[in-house]
């Protein structure tokens, strides 16, 4: 079934004038949100006759764009977004949805409450501690938690350290760690996700797709408190998780004897030289 046609912030009020919010309103960025938003809308369609979905938590709600999409599927919406000034931006925009300024990784936003549906959408690899985010709306996440994230294409549980421009649809500090898919899903897992399921089809937009020798540059998990059986999800192993002991002696066993093996000849070598320099003096 194809994707229904998404209009950008068709109910939207005229964005602000100030440069500063021109980051979100670039073609660019329209782009990937269209994009994002058909997939989250056939998303919800499959999930439709297994749970009633009426309230929704956007985290990371830059100036509203999801929060509007979601509002508009009949949901009851409450934005969440770091940056005050952001807040204040989509509050103008979007008056009938309240937004607040709280910061994901505070160990209190849980006390916010509870959601049918927790959306988040371009924010872990923006922030210095995902894994207290995950744990955070896993915490708030009633049915269905949806996350959408820039990944490295490493196969191991693993996060790299990123530095980010200065902008407003940026981290909080300006530092960030990029998780790999397998690492989201331990953490989504481990924050106590029962159900993780890959879509069989990503958004249609060139992040989500590999190129060649190079992997995916984003990816989408959808984990629920209750089991989904439809051809549009795909489960995903849980106990992606390694004991790194075993793992290292699976891996480097084989180089670690090798090298033993050298040192070992080599330390013959060296008596075998210190005996015939002996031999030669007598």
């Amino acid at each position: 079934m194809p994707n229904p046609q998404i209009e950008i912030a068709q109910n939207d009020q005229a964005p602000s004038s100030s440069s500063l919010y021109r980051v979100f309103d670039e073609p660019k960025a329209l782009a990937i949100n269209k994009a994002r938003m058909e997939f989250i809308a056939s998303v919800l369609e499959p999930l439709s006759p297994h749970v009633s979905l009426k309230s929704a938590l956007d985290v990371g709600a830059g100036v509203g764009y999801f929060s509007r999409f979601l509002k508009d599927k009949g949901l009851e919406v409450l934005g969440i977004e770091g940056r005050e000034e952001n807040v204040r931006e989509a509050q103008r925009r979007h008056p009938d949805i309240q937004f607040l300024c709280r910061n994901v990784e505070d160990p209190s936003l849980p006390e916010i409450g509870t959601f049918d549906l927790v959306l988040a959408v371009g924010l872990l690899y923006h922030l210095e501690n995902p894994f207290a985010a995950v744990k955070n709306l896993a915490k708030m996440t009633n049915k269905v938690l949806l996350v959408e994230s820039m990944v490295i294409g490493w196969e191991l549980p693993s996060m790299m350290l990123v530095g980010e421009s200065k902008y407003i649809n940026q981290g909080l500090n300006h530092v960030a760690f990029y998780p790999s898919e397998s690492c989201l899903v331990a953490m989504l897992h481990h924050a106590g996700m029962p159900f993780i399921y890959r879509p069989k089809r990503m958004p249609d937009h060139i992040d989500f797709r590999r190129h060649g020798f190079y992997s995916k540059a984003r990816t989408v998990l959808i984990a629920t408190r209750f089991e989904v059986s439809h051809s549009a999800f795909v489960p995903v192993r849980r106990d992606v998780m390694y004991d790194f002991s075993a793992l290292y002696n699976s891996r480097f066993e084989p180089i670690n004897k090798l090298h033993s093996s050298l040192s070992y000849l080599l330390q013959k070598a060296k008596q075998i030289r210190a005996r015939l320099n002996i031999w030669r003096k007598i």
